[in-house]
């Protein structure tokens, strides 16, 4: 029996069917521009200073020199290799667990490359730069394999940005940081410009790069409002703000108060006359959190890692805190498992101080009852 043929008329060119058609057929014409090498020498390969997790990796101190020096020797067996890596991660769970989580999951990652080989392919570009699977690569050094499945893809900038910013997504495991500075790098590439306040990046873009609803993709395309070096962008880099709610939050707050500024100098209002503006919001405060300016010497038996982490963790409930009190408290909770005891008794003090100060206005109203 013949199959049955519609045909399209030229009326349907411009429909939304047709275009999808088109970007289709221009996808699958891409796929022409890609190659599959099944044994390619995985030394010839080199990672991005694009990966979005590169931060994490930069902090764990994964370098070639550092893979070269734990991977496999030619004379050593699995076993001695495997207890040599978990001694060299062991030396690393004191001063820096994220790092040992990082090479903790490089070492379980290459012992399965060892053992069934790449099953997904690395992919590339034609210079040998890694658009997605470094950490794989990676592993497949540290476990002795030479050589494996890459993928070579012809990409430009704005592509092969896309590639890796999305298949890094899928792994649902970045952090905070790393989410942001990718997703701000990925978005300067498409729109040719330096990420702030005049960055035409839309609520869709951020859900096709994300793959989230549209609430959260409003609150992601906030970070890239903001522009190099505020305040706000650095507290996320430098790992102090760390939850999520949070850092949006206080993203959206900064965003809105540099608009308010930029429309103040367009109507030539200034710092000295901007109460007189009755038709423009006021002023925000600085979301950043302000250390105390006074700390009281208190002598105490200094909590551990997990136990500091579970006190810090608990006090946030206390139902008086100040956002920027909480704020505080985050940031000491985000340093702690890193922080030598020097710090940690500097951010303990800290924290308390916050809280002491808080809850002062209990004592107050203790006292006025006493009085009437």
């Amino acid at each position: 029996m013949a199959k049955k043929r519609t045909v399209l008329s030229d009326s349907l060119i411009n429909t939304e069917h047709a275009q999808l058609a088109s970007a289709h057929a221009e996808k699958w014409g891409q796929q022409w521009n890609e190659r599959l090498e099944t044994h390619y020498p995985l030394t010839q390969l080199r990672p991005s200073q694009a990966n979005p997790r590169r931060p994490s990796l930069d902090r764990a101190g994964v370098t070639l020199e550092r893979i070269q020096e734990l991977a496999i020797r030619p004379t050593e067996d699995a076993k001695t290799w495997v207890d040599r890596m978990l001694a060299w991660i062991k030396t690393l769970e004191a001063d820096n667990p994220s790092g040992a989580e990082v090479w903790d999951f490089l070492l379980s990652l290459a012992l399965s490359v060892r053992n069934v080989g790449l099953l997904q392919p690395i992919v590339v570009n034609e210079d040998g730069e890694i658009v997605a699977g470094e950490r794989r690569w990676i592993a497949s050094l540290l476990g002795g394999v030479g050589s494996g499945r890459v993928l070579i893809r012809s990409l430009d900038a704005v592509l092969a940005a896309k590639a890796r910013f999305i298949e890094n997504m899928q792994r649902q495991d970045l952090s905070l940081d790393e989410e942001v500075r990718s997703l701000r790098d990925v978005v300067s590439i498409i729109y040719q410009m330096p990420c702030g306040p005049d960055i035409p990046v839309t609520i869709r873009d951020c859900q096709e790069l994300m793959g989230r609803g549209q609430t959260q993709s409003w609150l992601y395309r906030v970070f890239c409002q903001l522009p190099d070096g505020d305040p706000v962008l650095q507290s996320v880099y430098d790992r102090i703000l760390t939850r999520k709610d949070r850092a949006m939050a206080l993203a959206r707050d900064r965003v809105e108060q540099l608009r308010r500024e930029a429309a103040n100098r367009l109507n030539g209002v200034t710092p000295e006359n901007t109460e007189a503006a009755t038709d423009l919001p006021a002023h925000s405060p600085d979301p950043i959190p302000e250390k105390p300016k006074t700390r009281s010497s208190i002598k105490m038996c200094l909590p551990g890692t997990h136990s500091g982490q579970r006190f810090l963790t608990a006090v946030t409930t206390i139902a008086e805190l100040s956002d920027q009190s909480r704020a505080v408290i985050d940031a000491s909770l985000a340093q702690w498992a890193e922080a030598p005891e020097k710090r940690r008794k500097q951010l303990m003090a800290d924290v308390l101080t916050v809280i002491f100060e808080d809850m002062a206005s209990l004592d107050d109203d203790e006292q006025a009852d006493g009085e009437e």
